[in-house]
């Protein structure tokens, strides 16, 4: 999906998700914006580390889950991602700030779906090919989230091969592009300390990829990866 600029409810949308208030769907739907856009992605960041930071002068203190439920529902209600979604900043914002002191006095655990750190990004449009390729990298995590806009196949006896490329390296293979729609490759360990300077290689290989570890067809595509925060 490429980038498109946000809106205020776009805006409303990643702070509830930086607040862990949605739920079922919104959440999934969130979540897969987080993979797919940068401009959602830095916003959701953006919001984790200014909110967070209203917390760093508190001591942690586990409750009871009795009164975690207790301040949740007299905070937000009882179903606090619907309850907020009529609200927009500036009173929005008054509302999230004052809502985190209140939340920061329990231990908070980030979910698995929402990202920390440095998150870069990157958009492959191969020649020869009827797909848009974008990649969004979460070094910490080690994870590269991968989404097509089309699943048509290559030319007959043919595939196309994801390769990754450090400074001053030989390319490294992330395996075929599958015809699925989204998925997800483990960066190697060595290419982590050095993914904000990663280059994005997409090649046109034959049917189960390079037999030599190495490109071998034409280069489809390549890109840089740019910081989204």
């Amino acid at each position: 999906m490429a980038d498109t600029p946000l809106t205020e409810n776009d805006r409303a949308l990643a702070a509830e998700y930086a607040l862990s208030l949605l739920e079922g769907q919104e959440a999934e739907t969130a979540a897969r914006r987080v993979r797919e856009d940068a401009s959602f992605a830095a916003e959701v960041v953006a919001w984790q580390r200014d909110l967070s930071a209203l917390a760093d002068a508190l001591d942690p203190v586990q409750p009871s889950a009795a009164a975690r439920r207790a301040l949740m529902a007299r905070v937000f209600g009882r179903k606090p991602a619907s309850a907020l979604r009529w609200l927009r900043p500036p009173m929005w914002i008054g509302l999230a700030a004052a809502a985190l002191v209140a939340v920061a006095l329990f231990v908070y655990t980030p979910g698995p779906l929402q990202p920390t750190g440095p998150v870069y990004t990157a958009q492959l449009t191969p020649e020869q090919r009827n797909f848009v390729l974008t990649a969004t990298l979460q070094p910490e995590s080690g994870l590269l989230n991968l989404v097509r806009n089309d699943t048509s196949p290559p030319p007959a006896g043919r595939v196309t091969e994801l390769w990754a490329i450090a400074p001053d390296a030989a390319p490294v293979s992330l395996g075929v592009v599958p015809l699925e729609g989204e998925w997800q490759v483990s960066l190697p360990e060595n290419l982590r300390a050095v993914a904000a300077s990663l280059t994005l290689a997409l090649s046109d290989e034959p049917t189960g990829g390079s037999p030599t570890g190495a490109p071998t067809g034409a280069v489809l595509a390549a890109a840089a990866v740019e910081q989204a925060l």
